[in-house]
């Protein structure tokens, strides 16, 4: 079972409940840095 981290999983959900959506409009919604989401991605 994979263990995902709590920033992990905001990323994923934003995912989910935007379907397409860059980076850039990830980091803008949860308020994390692009290189973090880059990596998470």
């Amino acid at each position: 079972m994979v263990k995902f981290t709590r920033t992990e999983i905001n990323v994923l959900n934003a995912v989910r409940k935007h379907g397409l959506i860059s980076r850039a409009e990830i980091s803008r919604q949860i308020g994390l840095s692009k290189p973090i989401v880059s990596k998470i991605v």
